[in-house]
């Protein structure tokens, strides 16, 4: 059976980097990962949970210091596998859901209505959850409903 890899975990690291001499590039983490984001052992035992980290985070903290609390790594580059450190920045979770490309995201995005009209102060109605809706559409809606109701009356 194997032992510990003795080397420290930055030296153990980079052997699962690909492109990590390019500065501007992607570094694309070629190690173990959990279908999304890649992972990595710190430490000299992978049964110790505090030793499993994921790779974007352990080098995050390699070179700016540790993430604060309640707080996430974003994917600049929104390549989840990156470990380029230019690429990372520490975000507030709900930011980091604001930068990607989420439909949640990608909605709130939005300036105009999938008619066009704009997402502005006058043309919008936000609803209890959080959601907005046109006024200019919720209007046409109506008035399309009322001439309806009267066609079926008679």
């Amino acid at each position: 059976m194997k032992g510990p890899d003795p080397k420290p975990p930055i030296e153990r690291f980079w052997k699962y980097v690909k492109s990590h001499l390019e500065a501007s590039s992607c570094w694309i983490w070629m190690g173990g990962n959990n279908g999304k984001y890649g992972r990595f052992y710190r430490g000299p035992h992978r049964d110790s949970p505090q030793c499993r980290v994921y790779a974007h985070r352990f080098i995050y903290e390699h070179y700016f210091g540790s993430i604060p609390d309640n707080m996430t790594i974003n994917h600049l580059c929104e390549v989840p596998l990156c470990v380029n450190p230019s690429h990372l920045e520490v975000a507030t979770m709900a930011d980091n859901m604001r930068y990607g490309n989420n439909p949640t995201a990608i909605k709130a995005r939005q300036t105009a209505c999938k008619y066009g009209h704009p997402f502005d102060e006058s043309n919008t109605i936000i609803k209890g959850n959080g959601c907005r809706s046109c006024k200019t559409c919720n209007r046409a809606r109506a008035l399309v409903s009322a001439n309806n109701r009267r066609k079926r009356r008679g």
